[in-house]
Parts: structure tokens; sequence; C-alpha cells
């Protein structure tokens, strides 16, 4: 389930030159914590701000931009897909030295504790 926050950066990043309120009415979350995650986000270098005259109508145009910045559910989808990868590669190389007749004893014993190490990330 979406945090607050998560549904504030995913409509950001959908709309970036949205304003506070249009954020909040779509999103559900009070402009006041709208405004909260924006600035902190901003402080602390995960979001960045731009400003533009709009030529036409003479009005400042705000952009707001996460550029390469994750979300906490991106980064554990990612860790998730790592691990996934880890253990399509480990078992390919243990069933690729099984049929080149070669003891796997060794390979196995260093798979379980990758497993173990790559079980510990959340």
């Amino acid at each position: 389930m979406a945090t607050q926050i998560d549904k504030v950066r995913d409509f950001i990043r959908n709309n970036p030159t949205a304003d506070n309120k249009t954020i909040s009415e779509k999103t559900g979350v009070n402009i006041d914590s709208v405004k909260a995650y924006i600035s902190r986000d901003l402080k602390q270098g995960r979001l960045t701000k731009l400003e533009n005259i709009d030529e036409e109508t003479n009005q400042t145009v705000r952009f707001l931009d996460y550029g390469e910045f994750m979300t906490n559910r991106e980064a554990i989808r990612d860790a998730k897909d790592y691990k996934k990868k880890i253990y399509r590669q480990m078992a390919q190389m243990i069933y690729e030295a099984a049929e080149r007749g070669e003891d796997v004893d060794n390979l196995v014993k260093a798979s379980r504790e990758i497993r173990n190490t790559l079980e510990r990330i959340k």
C-alpha cells in the first residue's frame, strides 16, 4: 500500500508542473503535508525545482523533478529483482558444472552462503 509521500511523489513524477493545491486534491493528501513533503525532498536533494516564465501568460511555471531518486517501494522491488537474478545465475552455474561432471559440492555451499546473505536484504 502506497504511503502518502509515495502518492505525492508518484503524482509529481507524472505531473511535474502541478501546483500544491492540485497535488493535494488529486492525491487526497492534506495540502500542508504536500508542502512539507516537497520542502523536505528539496532540502534532502531528492527533488529539483525549476521555475520559468510562460511567455504567453507571463506567469511563473514551476517544474518539479525527482530525476533518479527512487522511492522505498522501488528500491525494494529492485532488490528483489536483483536477488532473483543472482539465484538464477547460481542455479545455472551449478547445473553447468554438474553437466561437465565436476564436483558441485563447493558451488552448492557457496550458493547457500550467498543465498543467506541475500536473504538479509529486505
